[in-house]
């Protein structure tokens, strides 16, 4: 009776005094006997006046909410039968249908189904009993509730449905079932993403498989124009942007700062997905909403497979920002002295002059990168090429 009694959800503990703030004795001896299927003490207890729907102020639940969510049915059905609250909530506004079936308690579930408990009703966060089965993956319950009215396109805070919530956990059994009961995957959340979204995101291949082969629109733009090619290149998985490309997706398509996937790939050094783009048809030359490309990219930031890769593709080695900024000053810059080399084997002019008078050398010296300045004066650079090095 001294022991620390864990409410399971969230840790809900009873102190070792055996009381919690605003339950007297008897109601706390109540909800610790729903919680532990203890029958007979929970019937002795109601007989002796103790208020079954009183709840305790750390978690606001009652003996219904424990004894649901530890699928104490027997319990369940006796405090229904003498008055229980079937729709109290607790301070995360969560029902007793909800924690059973978050918990996956078949029985009680139906139990408080054919009660009457509301089936759609949400807590704090929006989310309903269908929902958190579908994220906790019981497709038993989830069936039930579909068969008695749930439904499949509440969303909650976030505007996810359950097919969303299911997709970002990877369960794909429950999937399929929302999808038999007609729940739309083109739904999309409050960031414009729609279950095939969280599919790709979570890299959840065969729910990406499901979502295309039921017709999900390959090509379609999040709240920042982002596609889910885009997001797979950035997961740098090959093979979900295989199957997206296969599917029709558009391999240049740009979000709202014009990076294709292609550029996305670049950023983070992913080269078998830039390799896989540019062999489908990707601009190798792409620039971005400040006249970046690819290439600059990748050099800026030292992925020098990479590099080889956009190489390997034609890659402009020349192209220019308006600011001046070209693949070669940007790897001076940093001190990428393997990909400066990559460079200049790929004939870029050691000597080359931007528009603004700047040569490799000069950044290189500037930026202090005494290795890569050693490396341009072996290969030929001039010291009174462009702007002084001194200049300011």
């Amino acid at each position: 009776m001294h022991c620390l009694l864990s409410f399971l959800r969230d840790g809900r503990v009873l102190s070792k005094s055996g009381a919690v703030r605003g339950v007297t004795s008897m109601e706390y001896g109540l909800i610790r006997a729903a919680q532990n299927g203890e029958i007979g003490e929970v019937e002795r207890l109601i007989l002796d006046g103790a208020d079954l729907n009183q709840s305790e102020d750390v978690f606001g639940g009652t003996s219904l909410t424990y004894a649901a969510l530890n699928g104490k049915t027997e319990v369940v059905r006796y405090l229904l039968d003498h008055g229980a609250n079937i729709d109290h909530r607790d301070r995360q506004g969560r029902t007793a249908l909800i924690e059973a079936s978050f918990r996956g308690h078949k029985e009680s579930v139906e139990l408080l189904l054919d009660r009457g408990a509301g089936i759609n009703e949400t807590d704090n966060f929006g989310k309903t009993a269908l929902m958190e089965a579908a994220r906790a993956s019981h497709p038993e319950i989830g069936r039930l509730l579909l068969e008695k009215g749930a439904s499949v396109e509440e969303r909650d805070e976030m505007g996810r449905t359950a097919l969303m919530l299911s997709t970002v956990e990877g369960h794909g059994e429950f999937a399929g079932l929302l999808l038999e009961k007609n729940a739309s995957f083109r739904v999309k959340d409050k960031n414009g993403w729609s279950a095939l979204y969280w599919a790709v995101f979570e890299g959840h291949r065969d729910l990406v498989e499901l979502f295309l082969n039921h017709g999900a629109y390959v090509n379609s733009r999040d709240k920042l124009w982002r596609t889910p090619l885009a997001l797979a290149a950035r997961a740098n998985d090959v093979a979900i942007c295989e199957r997206l490309i296969a599917s029709g997706a558009e391999i240049n398509g740009g979000d709202k700062s014009q990076r294709t996937p292609l550029f996305v790939a670049c950023c983070h050094g992913f080269a078998d997905v830039a390799d896989l783009l540019l062999s489908k048809g990707a601009d190798v030359n792409a620039r971005d909403s400040k006249g970046r490309t690819p290439l600059m990219m990748a050099c800026f930031r030292g992925y020098a497979e990479t590099v080889h890769v956009l190489l390997n593709h034609k890659a402009s080695v020349d192209a220019e920002t308006e600011e001046g900024y070209t693949a070669m000053l940007g790897a001076c810059a940093t001190g990428k002295t393997e990909i400066v080399s990559l460079l200049l084997d790929r004939g870029v002019d050691v000597n080359a002059v931007n528009s603004l008078g700047y040569t490799a050398l000069l950044v290189a010296s500037r930026s202090g990168r005494q290795e890569v300045v050693k490396l341009l004066v072996e290969r030929g650079a001039g010291l009174m090429q462009g702007r002084r090095i001194d200049s300011r």
